[in-house]
């Protein structure tokens, strides 16, 4: 065969080229060597084509475990750290391309630009099917109206170890009769337990605001009977229109008694002893009451109720005497006309009454006794006073001195050796 001659291989067709065909170079002593060439004219390698349109070649199963694999590669390291193992986990996580709305869909994959096009639903209307239970996932931003199919109730089922929570802020609740029907045994039924808010004092609140209701320590729960907000009239209960039958008989027993004490005016109702006059004091008498004192009273004002007094042992005090405490007295001696005291001044809003005055003369010269309101004072009265005597007088009225809180004075009329007076009473307003 010439040393350029080219024969055409065709795939398939056993085309040969006979080994005595290959001659040795004249000038190099090599053999000649085959070319292989594309239609195009390019020579093709033996080997692998690292290069855009180059053709692998096949090596027999003999020639592979020939071949010598390269050296290490200067500066490659193998992977440590289970990253590729987390690679492959997390890539495993990667859904399918598309979603599947239903069974049998395909999945389709809209690009950037597509899915920004896209409008997302405002709202959904789901009908729920008469015993089914309704599950809705919402995101943050989506909104889902539900309309029940019909008249049954709208049950919420809890899934697993969830938690199903209710708003805070409940606006109405509607609740339904079939929970506890009238009549029914309430025995181990559980029912809403209602929110209050324990005070020592009633709390303060708010108009248009919601509150708990206000329950006491003792757990008591507080209720307004009046008839403002704010509590300032009384609550007013006014009772039907009966007619009662006249002159009803009246169980006396009920109240204790035998007998109605009657005051003696119609329809006025008296209030009577357990025993009558002249009859061993009973169990519960009743006392009359009197003010026990040791001091005059302050004066009452006229027509004005006053009430009874008595003396620390309850003794009865009554005019002209009054009780010990304001009792008083005096003597005095005077050998001229002098004005000299005789009984002291009271205190501040009290006088003195005068009950009993006693004279004598030690002289030989008669003469009589003036009572005197204060010293040199008004002249309240005039005893007789003759030579060697005297005079004593009760009187049944007691002298009353016009002016308060002033001592009672007296002077003879005419001067004489010795004059003696002496004087009681008590002090009063």
């Amino acid at each position: 065969m010439a040393t350029t001659a080219s024969v055409q291989v065709t795939a398939g067709t056993g085309t040969y080229i006979a080994s005595n065909s290959i001659s040795e170079d004249t000038v190099t002593k090599n053999l000649q060597r085959i070319v292989l060439n594309t239609s195009a004219g390019v020579e093709i390698g033996i080997g692998q084509q690292l290069a855009a349109a180059s053709l692998p070649v096949i090596l027999p199963s003999a020639t592979i475990t020939t071949l010598t694999p390269p050296a290490a590669i200067t500066g490659f390291a193998l992977e440590t750290g289970g990253n590729l193992a987390t690679l492959v986990t997390n890539t495993n996580k990667i859904p399918s391309l598309g979603q599947a709305l239903a069974a049998s869909s395909v999945p389709i994959v809209l690009t950037a630009a597509q899915l920004i096009t896209l409008t997302p639903p405002t709202s959904v209307t789901v009908t729920q099917t008469t015993g089914t239970n309704l599950h809705t996932v919402l995101d943050t931003t989506s909104t889902t109206a539900v309309t029940q199919a019909t008249a049954a109730n709208l049950n919420a089922t809890v899934v697993g170890t969830g938690t199903f929570v209710t708003q805070s802020a409940v606006t109405s609740v509607a609740q339904d009769a079939s929970f506890i029907s009238q009549e029914a045994t309430t025995s181990g039924i559980k029912g809403i337990t209602l929110f209050g808010a324990v005070t020592t004092a009633k709390p303060t609140y708010t108009t248009l605001k919601s509150d708990a209701l206000s329950l006491d320590v003792n757990g008591l729960l507080r209720v307004s009977l009046a008839d403002t907000p704010a509590n300032t009239n009384k609550f007013l209960v006014t009772p039907d229109s009966v007619a009662l039958p006249a002159n009803q008989s009246v169980n006396m027993a009920q109240v204790a008694g035998t007998n109605t004490v009657t005051a003696g005016v119609a329809g006025t109702q008296a209030v009577g002893g357990n025993v009558a006059t002249n009859v061993a004091i009973g169990t519960n008498p009743i006392n009359v009451g009197a003010q026990a004192i040791s001091s005059e009273n302050t004066a009452v004002t006229a027509t004005r109720m006053a009430q009874l007094v008595t003396d620390l042992v309850g003794k009865l005090i009554v005019l002209p005497y009054a009780n010990p405490e304001n009792f008083v007295s005096g003597r005095a001696t005077a050998t001229d006309t002098t004005s000299t005291s005789l009984l002291g001044a009271p205190a501040a809003g009290l006088r003195n009454y005068v009950t009993q005055i006693t004279v004598w003369n030690s002289s030989a010269t008669n003469t009589y006794i003036k009572i005197q309101d204060g010293s040199g004072g008004t002249e309240l009265y005039d005893i007789p006073c003759p030579a060697t005597g005297g005079a004593t007088l009760t009187l049944p009225v007691p002298l009353r001195q016009p002016t308060t809180a002033t001592a009672i004075f007296f002077a003879a009329n005419a001067s004489a050796n010795a004059v003696f007076v002496s004087a009681s009473g008590y002090k009063g307003a």
